[in-house]
């Protein structure tokens, strides 16, 4: 005999059976089977708990498609949303252009062992044509440029010597001297001072190249004159040697043939 607290369990045991299996509480409602007949309620029971084990083990062993669909949504939703809010005071904001502090040390040469004279030993009258097609231009307010214009007066120049290699370049239209100073900028000067002077140094097929010779980076004579391909100034500190914004070739003033230098 049963008493009536086991009798009300099995019954909630066989409610929450049913309720969870509709098959099954589907065929309890036909009334296929009665309560009391357990060897039909145990195979019902064993075959729902089949399916249940079945869908288990294949969601277990072959997990391959559900992981990816929702892998691909991840990743879509963090391409599409970002992991922070940018207006956040507390987070750091990325600025799109990082400020660039990557000047190079310019230093002043030392006392050079080269013997310079007062005055110019020698003095040409050219024009400079630069590898990028380009002539070195001295503008009437004093800047420097490149120009297309070969019969204009500010293209010519007057190159004096000064020793071996170390000359001056003087512009004949403003009559002002081209100079670099420390920060490496190309401009042109009334006084005859030391950022007045360049070393002149042959590069290949009668191409030349002007250094500073008062500054310097790394080494003696890296910081060239050097003009860009759309007419502007570069900056001294960002030219290397071999570069073709740094050679030119000198040609007479009044017509298109080499120049001879005598240095």
């Amino acid at each position: 005999m049963m008493g009536p607290r086991s009798a009300n369990s099995r019954h909630k045991i066989y409610t929450i059976i049913f309720w969870n299996f509709p098959f099954l509480s589907h065929v309890v409602r036909d009334e296929q089977f009665p309560f009391h007949d357990k060897s039909i309620l145990h195979r019902s029971v064993y075959s729902s708990f089949q399916v249940v084990l079945s869908i288990i083990c294949v969601i277990t062993l072959f997990p391959s498609n559900v992981p990816s669909h929702d892998l691909g949504n991840e990743r879509r939703s963090n391409e599409t949303k970002p992991s922070f809010r940018q207006s956040s005071p507390l987070l750091p904001r990325f600025h799109k252009h990082r400020i660039k502090n990557n000047k190079p040390a310019v230093y002043t040469k030392e006392a050079s062992p080269i013997t310079l004279t007062q005055r110019p030993t020698n003095s040409r009258r050219i024009r400079l044509f630069g590898r990028i097609g380009l002539f070195l231009h001295c503008n009437a307010n004093g800047t420097v440029s490149g120009s297309l214009n070969r019969h204009s007066s500010y293209v010519k120049f007057e190159l004096q010597s000064f020793g071996p290699s170390v000359v001056r370049i003087r512009s004949i239209g403003t009559g002002k001297f081209f100079a670099i100073n420390s920060k490496g900028i190309l401009h042109t000067i009334v006084s005859r001072g030391n950022e007045c002077l360049f070393y002149q140094n042959h590069e290949e097929n009668l191409f030349l190249s002007f250094a500073s010779f008062k500054y310097y980076m790394k080494e003696h004579y890296d910081m060239f004159i050097s003009i860009k391909r759309n007419g502007e100034v570069k900056q001294a500190t960002s030219t290397l040697p071999g570069q073709d914004s740094i050679q030119f070739i000198a040609l007479n003033s009044d017509s298109l043939r080499l120049a001879r230098l005598h240095n």
